[in-house]
Order: C-alpha cells, then sequence, then structure tokens
C-alpha cells in the first residue's frame, strides 16, 4: 500500500476509536462510589377509617434527594399494608430515585390510622346507686363506675343533661351520658342517684305516757 495512503488510514483509524471511546464514556457514566441521601416525607397520622383504597396521593415535592450525579428521576412506587396491630393499621410508602451513575435509592414513609366501627361497650348503661341519706357526695361518673370499655383505645364520658325528681322524702338525680371512643363511634346511657333527705327526728306524741295495769299483771 502506497506509505502516504497507509498514513492516512491510520489516523483515521485512531479517530474512529477516540470518537467511539468518547461516546461511550458520555452515554454510561460509570456508578459512582457515593450512594445517594434520601429524605423521606414525615410519617402521616390518618382519620379514623381510612379506606385504604384511597389513601392520600403522594407529594413528591416533599421529597429531599441529594447526589453527585444528575438524577434521572424521582418517583413513587406505591402502598402496601406493613402491619396491624389490634385496630391500628400501618401502610408503608415507597419511593425511589435513580442518578444518572447508576446510583439507586428508596425511602419508605408510614401512613397510620385506626379502624374501628364498633361503638363503646357498658355494662351497667341504666344503673341506680343508693347514697343513703343527708350530705350525699355523687360519685364521678368515670369508666370504672359505669363498666365501659372500647375494643380500639380509652373511652370519654361526656354528660348530655341532668334532672332532680323529689317525691316527699326521697330524691332521685337522674344523669344522662354520651361514651364515645376515638373515632366517634357512641353509646347513650343514663345513671340515677337515689337518696333521702330527712333531718327531722321522729314525732312522739305520748312520749311518757302512763299505764295502770292493775293488780298482779301477767305480763307487761
Amino acid at each position: 500500500m502506497n506509505p502516504w495512503l497507509q498514513s492516512l488510514w491510520g489516523c483515521i483509524t485512531y479517530a474512529l476509536i477516540a470518537y467511539a471511546t468518547f461516546s461511550t464514556d458520555m452515554s454510561q457514566p460509570t456508578p459512582s462510589d457515593d450512594s445517594i441521601s434520601f429524605q423521606c416525607p414525615v410519617e402521616m397520622e390518618l382519620p379514623c377509617n381510612t379506606d385504604p383504597d384511597n389513601l392520600p396521593l403522594p407529594d413528591l415535592s416533599q421529597i429531599v434527594v441529594e447526589s453527585t450525579c444528575p438524577l434521572e428521576y424521582v418517583r413513587f412506587i406505591g402502598d402496601s399494608l406493613f402491619t396491624t396491630e389490634g385496630c391500628k393499621q400501618v401502610y408503608a410508602r415507597t419511593f425511589e430515585a435513580l442518578d444518572a451513575c447508576g446510583n439507586l435509592g428508596r425511602c419508605v414513609t408510614f401512613l397510620t390510622f385506626i379502624q374501628d366501627l364498633m361503638p363503646p361497650i357498658v355494662q351497667h348503661c341504666d344503673t341506680l346507686i343508693e347514697l343513703g341519706c343527708n350530705g350525699v357526695e355523687f360519685p364521678e361518673i368515670t369508666p370504672e363506675l359505669i363498666g365501659a370499655s372500647d375494643n380500639c383505645g380509652p373511652v370519654t364520658i361526656d354528660i348530655l343533661n341532668e334532672r332532680e325528681n323529689v317525691n316527699g322524702c326521697r330524691h332521685v338525680k337522674i344523669i344522662r351520658y354520651r361514651v364515645r371512643d376515638a373515632c366517634g363511634n357512641s353509646t347513650n346511657c343514663r345513671i340515677r342517684f337515689s337518696w333521702v333527705v330527712d333531718e327531722t327526728p321522729p314525732v312522739v306524741e305520748e312520749c311518757q305516757r302512763e299505764i295502770d295495769l292493775g293488780c298482779n299483771p301477767r305480763r307487761i
């Protein structure tokens, strides 16, 4: 081959190899040793009885991702049931990010809510408590007093109304109340306190009466 053509061919071959190497380096970056720094959205406490099929939409603007390489994408992967503890359900929400160096990162945050459609149970929903006589003290209406409980946690007692009936010395105080749980399920009941108001001693008309029994009475 002509020496001049051979030299020209060598230059062309070198240029093609260099271009191919440069193109490969640009389209397929070497993975970086640095991992992606991922900050997930904060955990969420959702309202009671949230529909698992209609969880709040993910907000990608709350995600902070840092990497030494440009980001290819940040995306929401999905929600899945993580655990069930009694009435509490916890769903795991997963996000993913990929950078141009091939680093892949994921983060998981949690959505928690209570699933509860059952009203509280009140063992003594309509009860009468005798308080005795005069100067009585009314006990506080507590879950222990009325036997109130709920399958998902503590209960709250709200007084709805109260009134007092008087029949002679007998007094009866009637209190209507509501027992509710954290999810708003409720049971309405009443309790009655009964007592006697009497500060007047008995009247004896013949307190010192004298009776003549005659002679040798057989019995007194």
